[in-house]
């Protein structure tokens, strides 16, 4: 009975080795794989919503274009709403950034985002636009044969008091 059990435990361990095993990594099993749509736009972004004494509500969305296997370039939207107590603000802007991945799971993050925003500092406040210039790195997760989940963490090389967000930033996209 003991050395049933064993039996049973082994053969299962071996499977489950041999079932964590990509598919692409053979290249026998490659054969068939359709890599047109490696080579088509990338499109998401990110959100975030959050309710209570400080309200935020943040879409984000991207387009993204492939150079070649190991790299992509895109422009993207910011429309971030803000309220804490009684004051209210509408953010908005646009981003270029480019992405480098050296392995399948690392991500080289690099980008120019331009906001408009109120600027507190004066007596009677003006909208200004912010310069962001952020680089950084992150995780690839992959959610398809091109869709990806993004979780970066960018420095803003170009911060200053009117920048809206602390540095550094923690960021998580979906591209599909």
């Amino acid at each position: 009975m003991k050395s049933l059990i064993i039996f049973i435990i082994l053969t299962g361990s071996v499977t489950s080795i041999f079932s964590q095993i990509d598919f692409y990594e053979h290249p026998d099993t490659t054969a068939n794989y359709n890599t047109d749509n490696l080579y088509k736009p990338l499109y998401g972004g990110d959100f975030s919503l959050q309710l209570g004494t400080f309200t935020n509500i943040s879409l984000s969305p991207k387009i993204a274009f492939p150079i070649g296997n190991n790299a992509i370039i895109g422009l993207g939207g910011d429309f971030i709403y803000t309220s804490y107590f009684k004051q209210q603000n509408i953010l908005y802007g646009g981003n270029v950034f480019g992405q480098i991945f050296p392995v399948k799971f690392l991500i080289l993050h690099t980008e120019a985002q331009m906001l408009n925003l109120p600027d507190y500092s004066l007596i009677n406040p003006v909208r200004i636009w912010d310069l962001g210039l952020y680089v950084g790195g992150g995780l690839k997760v992959m959610l398809g044969t091109k869709s990806y989940m993004a979780y970066l963490f960018l420095v803003n090389l170009n911060y200053s008091a009117s920048s809206p967000f602390s540095n550094p930033t923690f960021r998580v996209s979906f591209y599909f």
